[in-house]
């Protein structure tokens, strides 16, 4: 948990703490795209003309496909498994960054057995789910809290980095 976070239930794992994500499957793909959209700037500022143009388009267009295809390869990666939710908080956060996020959050304690071991997780990324209105995170934390079990990825590398199955949105 990081200190004066406020939440109730503590994150498991802290991602501020466990370092760099991983890049899984065609991920890598944004790293070119990020060098090609570079070199395509640098063109532009130099009036190289329209293949600059497109080279900006083609970068913005790889990085956009990396990041969908590391999401897809992401889960393939990860072990799909039965949990059980022990206990849901919702917050309601306020972002006052540039790139704010939905305010509503719900954060799930949950448990599952990973190859014969019982670990304890919050799902997602920052250990919880985003939502935009009260009742789809009021929908969301009571279908956990309803639920017998929940299907988890887990990640094989990090046993307690876990991503929830299904979303609905």
């Amino acid at each position: 948990m990081n200190i004066g976070d406020g939440w109730r239930i503590h994150s498991i794992p802290d991602y501020h703490l466990i370092g760099r994500q991983y890049i899984y499957g065609w991920g890598w793909l944004i790293y070119p795209a990020i060098v090609l959209l570079i070199a395509s700037v640098i063109a532009l500022m130099r009036h190289a003309g329209d293949v600059a143009v497109w080279g900006v388009y083609m970068g913005f267009a790889m990085i956009g496909l990396g990041l969908f295809l590391n999401s897809s390869s992401e889960r393939k990666a990860m072990a799909l498994v039965q949990a059980k939710c022990l206990d849901v908080e919702q917050r309601y956060i306020r972002s006052h960054s540039e790139h704010p996020s939905p305010p509503w959050k719900v954060r799930a304690l949950v448990e599952y057995t990973f190859e014969g071991t019982t670990y304890q997780s919050t799902p997602m990324r920052y250990g919880y789910t985003s939502w935009s209105r009260e009742e789809q995170a009021n929908a969301f934390a009571a279908q956990l809290k309803q639920a017998e079990s929940l299907k988890l990825y887990v990640d094989r590398k990090r046993p307690h980095r876990t991503i929830f199955y299904n979303v609905r949105r």
